[in-house]
């Protein structure tokens, strides 16, 4: 079990480090495929819930259906996400990547694959071993 002494520290640690590993990780990213921070995540949970309706997306992401509406029809202006009739209900639309989309996802994750094994080289097998577990825990918790 943690200590609360510990369990403090690492709660006082994660908002500041969060912020660093965006910018220091992703901001270039962000910056050459002229895309927000919520645009992009918008655009991973098209992909993970693909064919899927605005209503969806917007409980995964924990935003309003406006905000969400306005977040896709952005990345649909970007060519990266597509709207389509939904063929088991004609009054609902669905949404799924563009193949634009689907490159820009890939890259994105090619680019921060890349950038993490840069950070992770100096770590220890063992750092690394627990890494890991300790953030498929996390996953875990907060899915």
């Amino acid at each position: 079990m943690v200590k609360l002494q510990s369990m403090n520290e690492i709660a006082e640690e994660l908002p500041e480090i969060m912020p660093v590993i965006a910018r220091k990780v992703l901001l270039d990213f962000f910056q050459a495929a002229e895309i927000s921070q919520s645009q992009l995540l918008m655009l991973m949970a098209v992909k993970a819930k693909q064919p899927c309706r605005l209503s969806e997306l917007s409980r995964e992401m924990d935003v309003s259906n406006p905000t969400a509406s306005g977040l896709v029809d952005r990345l649909v202006q970007h060519g990266l996400v597509e709207r389509s009739a939904n063929p088991n209900d004609r009054r609902a639309v669905s949404i799924s990547l563009s193949e634009r989309g689907e490159k820009l996802v890939a890259k994105f994750r090619h680019h921060s694959k890349e950038r993490w094994q840069g950070i992770l080289t100096n770590m220890t097998s063992k750092d690394q071993n627990d890494f890991i577990r300790i953030l498929r825990d996390i996953r875990k918790q907060v899915a």
